[in-house]
């Protein structure tokens, strides 16, 4: 009877240690370490890689905006200051970068790394150098020349007219989906603020499509203008 007894006793011991040794099982206490282990990683975050990323070259076709600055009226030439990013990086920003990163490495300073973030962007706006370029262009045989700035028309008193929606839309002229107001090859003038449609080139069924001409790139022929829209005026 006594053996009985001893028998149901170890039963219930056995039955109060196994659920402790299995919460002590050290495959929980190597998952438990694992997602208590925070790391900071110090690749460039989405975010980051789209900021740094070099900026896309000039594509004929593709519109753009710059400084007028020069106008040749008897061969109808045209010179558009543009800034651009620069493809190679600031070697110093490139460098804080760099050094900022590893400061994340093991940083768990919810301010500290606020902080180190905001650096980040900071040289990340400051990687690339904005550059200018002068493009000369060739106005083509069909250039339009558009302004958003509506004409002026005063009224019996000498004053500037307010327009109405139906005028400004008469304005436009004919054609509504061009932007602006119609204007002439003699209102454009050095200083302006434009926005260019240059020529695409044309496909060559032979070859294919042909490459896209990056404007940017030296070329012994100037790139023809389609249409110029004037979008401010020279700064007084």
């Amino acid at each position: 009877m006594r053996n009985v007894f001893t028998g149901i006793g170890l039963l219930l011991v056995l039955a109060f240690l196994l659920p402790a040794l299995g919460a002590d099982d050290p495959k929980d206490r190597k998952d438990k370490n694992t997602t208590s282990k925070k790391t900071t990683s110090t690749k460039p975050s989405d975010k980051e890689k789209k900021t740094t990323t070099k900026e896309k070259a000039l594509k004929a076709g593709e519109p753009f905006v710059g400084k007028l600055t020069q106008v040749e009226g008897a061969q109808r030439y045209l010179t558009v200051q543009v800034t651009y990013k620069s493809t190679q990086e600031n070697p110093q920003a490139a460098v804080n970068m760099a050094n900022l990163r590893r400061q994340l490495i093991g940083n768990r300073d919810p301010n500290s790394i606020a902080n180190i973030r905001l650096e980040m962007a900071k040289n990340q706006q400051n990687l690339y150098k904005d550059q200018t370029k002068n493009l000369e262009l060739a106005a083509g045989d069909d250039m339009k020349v558009r302004t958003m700035l509506p004409p002026v028309e005063y009224d019996d008193k000498g004053k500037v007219k307010k327009l109405t929606p139906k005028e400004l839309k008469a304005l436009k002229g004919p054609d509504q989906n061009v932007p602006g107001f119609p204007a002439d090859f003699d209102n454009l003038k050095p200083g302006q603020t434009v926005r260019v449609y240059v020529t695409k080139p044309k496909k060559d069924l032979a070859r294919g499509k042909p490459k896209d001409k990056d404007l940017l790139a030296d070329s012994k022929e100037k790139p023809k203008v389609m249409m110029i829209v004037i979008l401010a005026e020279p700064a007084k």
